[in-house]
């Protein structure tokens, strides 16, 4: 083996036992952060107000059981269901819920023409119901416990956290053969969780990510993800940028089907 070959292989090799070490970095963290919920007990409120804002697109069964476990969150004053039409079955379902909880509202952005369709409902939302303290992000395919908000909020307990996001864990269907699309999924979730772990890699997933409303104003979130197709990668960059204290909760994992 040549010199060149030789360098190559080493390299493989201590990037391959970096990401081990990752993962059971990750996977020590993940068990001392479930371990603390449990001893703590109900997670404190904050006293903020905050808006919670879910896109969908869809009426699937993933996206009902998003819906209803978010519907449970007791320190969300709104849910906002931002859909790109009431007429649609995404609309649909979203009016529904509306009628059965008085704090839920639906949003019809329309079609999105300069931006990803996500962002452009989640703007229409915002701007719709922009008088809050924090505003809180879910997806459409996550399913939560019901302190699942309160958890994500509680380092907000310190004024000098703007950002708290946490990642997905994913699961494959039950009773489905696993694919390789599916498992490859499974993995990927993974590995982006035991990164976020790391401090200076800390990113924001859109899925499950709460952001004070100030940061959000002064960081020009709105304007970038009007000129972008991604949510969490725009405001992960810009949070990195500005030095906006992020916190990850490696314990607050997001159920979701591969």
């Amino acid at each position: 083996m040549n010199g060149l070959a030789q360098g190559w292989a080493v390299t493989a090799l201590a990037l391959g036992g970096f990401q081990v070490l990752v993962c059971l970095h990750a996977l020590r963290l993940r068990r001392r952060a479930l371990a603390d919920y449990a001893r703590r007990g109900a997670a404190t409120a904050t006293g903020l107000r905050v808006h919670l804002f879910l896109p969908i697109h869809v009426d699937s069964p993933s996206t009902r059981r998003a819906l209803d476990s978010l519907c449970r969150q007791a320190l969300a004053e709104r849910l906002i269901v931002c859909v790109e039409s009431l007429d649609s079955p995404a609309g649909a379902l979203a009016r529904a819920a509306a009628r059965r909880h008085a704090h839920v509202d639906c949003v019809a952005a329309g079609p999105a023409r300069h931006c990803g369709q996500k962002n452009h409902n989640l703007l229409r939302g915002i701007a719709a119901f922009p008088d809050a303290d924090v505003y809180a992000f879910a997806d459409s395919d996550i399913h939560v416990p019901p302190d699942w908000l309160a958890r994500l909020l509680e380092p907000m307990d310190d004024e000098a956290v703007a950002i708290t996001t946490s990642h997905s864990r994913a699961t494959p269907r039950a009773g489905a053969r696993a694919s390789v699309s599916s498992v490859a999924y499974c993995v990927l979730h993974s590995y982006l969780h035991a990164l976020s772990t790391l401090p200076f890699v800390v990113s924001c997933w859109g899925g499950c990510t709460a952001i004070r409303r100030a940061a959000f104003d002064d960081m020009g979130v709105a304007q970038r993800w009007r000129d972008s197709v991604s949510d969490d990668v725009v405001l992960s960059a810009a949070a990195t940028r500005q030095r906006r204290r992020t916190v990850y909760l490696p314990g607050l994992l997001c159920a979701t089907v591969a």
